[in-house]
């Protein structure tokens, strides 16, 4: 019997998705469908890309999708998630609950200054 590999959902709001520039991270996952989360947090422009901060009373607007544990791996070397730029939390989706990144550096010095993206729709 063929083993089953181990699958969990991740929510993209940024430049993951399918119409941005490091979508090909995902080719291999299986896209559930758009959602958007709860009204609890906080979206910011970065320049190139944007993060979500875990405060505030926006939704964001993604996509979720079914990754494996080689996907989420290289997610986590994008997101830089070893070196504390992005942190990984637990959101509800209408598919079940999926990891989102979420932007760890808000207190440095200068992050006030970002714009913020209250309608939670990166680009």
């Amino acid at each position: 019997m063929a083993k089953k590999t181990e699958t969990r959902r991740v929510f993209v709001y940024g430049t993951l998705k399918s119409s941005e520039g490091n979508h090909h991270l995902l080719e291999q996952a299986v896209l559930l469908g758009e959602d958007k989360t709860e009204a609890r947090f906080t979206m910011i422009n970065l320049g190139y890309y944007p993060g979500v901060l875990l405060h505030g009373s926006n939704q964001i607007s993604g996509e979720v999708y079914e990754i494996t544990p080689e996907i989420e791996s290289n997610l986590d070397a994008l997101e830089g998630v070893d070196y504390g730029l992005y942190g990984k939390t637990t959101v509800n989706t209408k598919f079940g609950p999926a990891l989102m990144y979420h932007y760890l550096r808000a207190n440095l010095a200068g992050v006030s200054n970002y714009q913020t993206i209250p309608e939670g729709v990166w680009k």
